[in-house]
């Protein structure tokens, strides 16, 4: 049986109150594979991993990750990323991970974008990384992503 909304109508002139019923809208489902759903969750479980805080018992390396300039391309569905990693490590690193969350203009997280930049970062040098594709990440509605907050996970020493 259809669900029936009941909507008030006042006639003032008459001084009578109608109530109809009228039917409501149908919802609206989708087919989603239950596969896309394990692998998203999935990739927002490892991008969650990648970006939690190191222990404390085991120091995290001195790399950051400064000047973040960022963009949505790929007909809004990439985060293309400019940015500067510093070593202030003795000793080389490479093969960076960059984890970044996505926020909305109310500060509400909305998803994650990672990547892995496979080049190596001299000791206590510098790299600057130029229009890094992001990829597509985990996030409900991209087009909605108005900040981003990158910092630098697991890499390897050289």
């Amino acid at each position: 049986m259809r669900k029936m909304l009941p909507i008030l109508v006042l006639v003032a002139a008459a001084g009578l109150a109608v109530v109809l019923l009228v039917p409501a809208a149908p919802r609206r489902s989708f087919i989603v594979d239950q596969a896309d759903v394990d692998r998203a969750n999935a990739r927002a479980a490892a991008v969650r991993a990648a970006a939690a805080p190191a222990s404390p018992h085991v120091p995290a390396p001195a790399v950051s990750l400064s000047g973040l300039r960022w963009r949505m391309g790929g007909f809004g569905t990439v985060m293309i990323a400019s940015f500067v990693l510093q070593n202030g490590e003795a000793f080389a690193v490479k093969d960076i991970d960059i984890v970044c969350e996505l926020s909305a203009k109310s500060g509400t997280p909305i998803g994650y974008a990672a990547n892995t930049v496979f080049q190596k970062v001299p000791a206590y040098g510098r790299l600057a990384v130029r229009e890094f594709n992001m990829g597509s990440g985990v996030a409900l509605d991209r087009s909605q992503a108005d900040a981003a907050y990158c910092k630098v996970g697991k890499m390897s020493r050289v």
